[in-house]
């Protein structure tokens, strides 16, 4: 989990640019608006509970939770290794002797386990309590998590000041959402001294680790001259990043780079795989940037409901476009009666 969700883009247009020299235009660069305005987009980190497919739990630890040394001398902790595999209750078993034991990394586990009900009843109190007590003894995971918990007043009662503490540490430790959570408190001002060099910083460090609602931070600091020098270089190259990370504001924005050679040389076929890959993930922008794509015939040949498909399918999703309109209006009925069969089949996910 992150902060909260928060509109980056608009905090970095209140910030002052690092130098005059580096002060972008009022205007957004033409090529920038042919096919759409920056979105400001939420940043929601998508953290996995645990895994999807559990394998089937007999619940039957039958060792102290103890790690087990392999042929080859490897240690496999054997609690971690259950909770991969979904096998919750196995892993219940073998963290409660090795919590108990004070094993910092099997108190994190438990804290897992009852925060999201895995292996036994649900118990945010429970949760919390093996959260500060691995906490205390220096687990990062167990800080973010406990963080969390305080901002979220779950569990505990709702504490900002000590949820800001607690990222602040993991932060330092090295938890990449913990970073982004304070560069976003720097960059507000809110729960932190507003810093918008501090705020650059924590996002650099979270971007490397693979955060990508940070790589797309540091995209738009790039864009906008921020916090960092304006690189449109390297804004594209972050935007390429999250937009592999699976961020898909970013997918469209890198598409629309691409395709108007922004920072990069020029890609149709890549612009349109990234419209493609963004739309099918149900963004009405890229759904319209695709149509248009099409109908400027930088998609090679295509069928032309398949354009009137997406317009519609974002019209459905409150997303309005004019010049679409009037190509639909152009079209004849049995086109349109295609268009119609087809965005219905999206919808319906067929």
């Amino acid at each position: 989990m992150t902060l909260r969700p928060i509109a980056v883009l608009a905090l970095l247009l209140t910030a002052p640019v690092a130098a005059a020299a580096q002060t972008p235009p009022t205007t957004a660069p033409q090529e920038e608006t042919e096919f759409l305005q920056n979105p400001v987009s939420d940043y929601l980190s998508k953290q996995q509970a645990g895994p999807q497919a559990p394998e089937a739990d007999s619940g039957a630890a039958t060792t102290d939770g103890a790690d087990e040394t392999t042929a080859d001398g490897r240690t496999v902790d054997l609690a971690y290794g259950a909770y991969q595999r979904g096998l919750f209750l196995t892993a219940l078993a073998y963290a409660i002797p090795r919590a108990e034991n004070g094993d910092t990394a099997a108190q994190t586990l438990l804290g897992v386990l009852y925060e999201n009900g895995k292996g036994t009843q649900q118990n945010l109190k429970d949760a919390a309590n093996w959260y500060r007590i691995a906490a205390r003894n220096g687990d990062r995971e167990a800080q973010f998590r406990l963080g969390t918990m305080y901002l979220e007043g779950q569990g505990v009662e709702k504490d900002r000041k000590r949820a800001m503490d607690l990222f602040e540490e993991a932060a330092k430790a090295g938890q990449p959402n913990a970073m982004f959570n304070i560069g976003i408190a720097y960059l507000d001002g809110d729960d932190r001294p507003r810093s918008v060099p501090r705020a650059a910083e924590m996002f650099a460090k979270a971007a490397e680790a693979g955060i990508a609602d940070a790589q797309y931070a540091i995209a738009q600091m790039h864009m906008l001259g921020v916090g960092r020098p304006i690189d449109q270089e390297k804004a594209t190259e972050w935007l390429g990043r999250a937009a592999r990370n699976g961020f898909v504001d970013a997918q469209v924005e890198y598409a629309i780079r691409l395709a108007n050679g922004k920072g990069t040389a020029r890609d149709d076929g890549a612009a349109i795989a990234w419209f493609e890959r963004a739309a099918r993930a149900g963004n009405p922008v890229a759904m319209n940037r695709l149509a248009h794509m099409y109908l400027l015939g930088r998609g090679g040949t295509y069928d032309p409901a398949e354009p009137a498909k997406w317009h519609l399918v974002a019209r459905q999703l409150g997303l309005s476009d004019l010049q679409l309109d009037g190509y639909w209006e152009s079209l004849p009925q049995d086109v349109q009666n295609r268009a119609k069969d087809l965005a219905a089949n999206w919808i319906l996910g067929k």
